[in-house]
């Protein structure tokens, strides 16, 4: 899992997303590809994004998150929001804790 240097910064760029946060970024094609061609631009391009939620043996939710793919049906990102049923350490807690899901200032968790 990478951690943001910084606060991360985002906008449009054509024809994708920008996000960067320090020493890295990412921009995923969300709109028409064309500067490399009509193929890759189909492959680059994010063709389906889902939401998904991970259950546990017993049934209960572990994990959730969003993912994209693209035009191979290749996984191109994973977006994990806060997660009150893990630990800092990224165990299964023994109880959920939703003060995680509490919007706090960076670097303060």
């Amino acid at each position: 899992m990478t951690a943001a240097a910084r606060s991360p910064r985002g906008g449009r760029v054509d024809p994708g997303l920008l996000s960067a946060g320090g020493a890295w970024h990412f921009h995923p094609c969300i709109g028409e590809h064309t500067a490399s061609g009509p193929e890759l631009g189909r492959i680059r391009r994010c063709s389906r994004a889902e939401l998904y939620r991970s259950l546990g043996p017993d049934g209960a939710p572990v994990s959730w998150g969003a993912r994209l793919f693209n035009g191979r049906d290749e996984q191109m990102m994973t977006v994990l929001p806060p997660n009150p049923f893990l630990t800092d350490r990224q165990v299964i807690a023994d109880a959920p804790d939703f003060g995680r899901l509490a919007a706090s200032p960076p670097g303060t968790r």
